[in-house]
């Protein structure tokens, strides 16, 4: 199982662009040509929820998946993808 590690910025959108861009590395596709990220999580909830625990200092993690990959986000900035072994 391969797995990547990406950190973003608390600004607006960072957290989405963050996500989308690395499963489009692992999985070796463009990113413009994946389908929205919105398709597969609330995006506008999720960067609500982690700015909010990272203002608080407050630890929260969010798992989904993502283009069959099993996306973990947390408010400390990371982004981990998990792409299943085919």
């Amino acid at each position: 199982m391969e797995i990547a590690h990406a950190q973003f910025e608390p600004t607006a959108d960072a957290v989405v662009v963050s996500i989308v861009e690395t499963v489009a590395a692992v999985t070796d596709r463009d990113s413009l040509e994946m389908p929205p990220l919105f398709e597969s999580v609330d995006t506008e909830a999720l960067e609500v929820i982690v700015a909010s625990a990272r203002d608080r200092e407050r630890l929260l993690e969010v798992t989904f998946v993502y283009q069959e990959c099993l996306v973990t986000v947390s408010s400390g900035g990371d982004v981990v993808v998990e792409v299943p072994e085919q």
